[in-house]
């Protein structure tokens, strides 16, 4: 409507057609509830599907939780591809956001070898799991840059004379 009432604006010819933006960020709600309950969840940026009938799809992946309300549940849902596409944190304590939402999209090997722990039982509270010092990497503000390096490095053909060395440090 506008280039018809505006004849600065180009004629309807000359105009782009728009494209729907694309989410690349999780979706993040976060509440505080009634009863000193805190609530968090993290999810992909789409219409909300009932979690009984995104379940019934095969490429669902699985999901891990630990806890209950009492003290303090974590769910995490793995894709069909082992990488973190929904957190649910409800707990009693403050949830660390700014750590917790860090967690989003990276593969579950980035965290430990996240399935396998868990499977073993080695991981009884994530909430503790991801306090533990080895996690701290993964909360840092270049970690992506970081994986991004590394893939490409990965990536790049293997040439006669040149390899991944590591360095040491001068003492």
């Amino acid at each position: 409507m506008l280039p018809i009432f505006d004849p600065s604006f180009p004629p309807i010819e000359e105009v782009e057609q728009y494209e729907l933006p694309k989410y690349i960020r999780p979706k993040q709600v976060y509440a505080k509830l009634p009863g000193g309950y805190h609530y968090l969840n993290v999810s992909r940026p789409q219409p909300q599907v009932d979690l009984q009938t995104a379940m019934m799809d095969p490429n669902y992946g699985r999901e891990l939780i630990t806890g209950d309300k009492d003290s303090g549940y974590f769910r995490l849902h793995l894709n069909q591809y082992h990488t973190v596409e929904t957190i649910t944190c409800l707990s009693k304590k403050e949830i660390e956001l700014g750590n917790i939402c860090q967690l989003y999209g990276l593969h579950q090997e980035y965290m430990n070898s996240l399935e396998e722990r868990f499977d073993g039982g080695l991981i009884s509270d994530f909430f503790q799991y991801f306090r533990e010092p080895w996690s701290l990497i993964l909360y840092q503000d270049r970690f992506a840059e970081l994986r991004e390096e590394i893939k490409e490095l990965l990536s790049q053909p293997n040439q006669p004379g040149r390899s991944l060395s590591v360095r040491k440090c001068a003492s």
